[in-house]
């Protein structure tokens, strides 16, 4: 073996190792699409509180030597495919920053507890029912997330939503851009029917002392509504 080929060896060695060490960087964060300028905004103020775990009672299953090694992300990382794990609140503040990008509603903010409301109008929770993620090429992963908002003046539920994919890995493109691509798909299924729901009513907003008054959404014609939801849906 000439000296050039014993280094490569050498090379890819250290590199195997220090990716399973954890010395790889190996940390998903999530990338929203930016929506075209125009698009149909409320003028409600959102809060999103953390997400509960809601997976299955395991980290890993199966083995991968005979590829069939699954992970649950909500509760540990996938090291052999390079994702990091992705908990509850990785989910809840990936989703601010997609309804925050979206530019279609007021504002939109992440708080650790109700307690450090301000004036927002409606809360949002949710919780992650499925994480499981295998780097095994034609094997399929899933997630599964539960979305619910309630009005903050009155604490009615508003909205529920849960969303499902389920996909297969596919080798030679980057782990990342493949989650994202499926958390954006998610996020907009899941957003776009939040929109419609609601522009579709009015709703009580709690001033400082205490004291509602009723808003009501702007006047949009159902065309418009449902042109904003294909929008949303298509990623634009």
């Amino acid at each position: 073996m000439s000296v050039y080929s014993r280094g490569w060896k050498y090379l890819f060695f250290a590199f195997t190792i220090a990716l399973m060490a954890g010395c790889v960087n190996t940390k998903v964060v999530y990338k929203p699409i930016a929506p075209d300028a125009g698009g149909l905004k409320l003028p409600v103020k959102l809060a999103v509180l953390p997400f509960k775990d809601g997976t299955e009672d395991f980290t890993t299953r199966g083995n991968v030597y005979n590829y069939t090694k699954i992970y649950n992300l909500a509760k540990t990382e996938s090291r052999y495919a390079a994702v990091d794990a992705m908990p509850p609140n990785f989910w809840a503040k990936a989703f601010v920053d997609d309804l925050s990008v979206s530019g279609n509603f007021q504002s939109v903010r992440f708080f650790y507890s109700s307690l450090e409301l301000t004036d927002e109008d409606f809360l949002i929770e949710g919780t992650v029912v499925k994480a499981n993620f295998t780097h095994v090429v034609d094997r399929i992963s899933e997630f599964t997330l539960s979305f619910h908002a309630r009005q903050r003046a009155n604490d009615r539920l508003v909205w529920e939503k849960e969303v499902m994919r389920a996909w297969k890995f596919h080798g030679g493109v980057d782990s990342q851009e493949q989650i994202d691509q499926v958390i954006q798909d998610m996020f907009a299924e899941a957003r776009a029917d939040l929109v419609q729901t609601l522009s579709a009513q009015s709703w009580h907003r709690a001033d400082e002392d205490g004291a509602t008054s009723t808003v009501s959404p702007p006047q949009i014609d159902s065309e418009s509504v449902d042109t904003e939801i294909e929008k949303i849906l298509r990623g634009n």
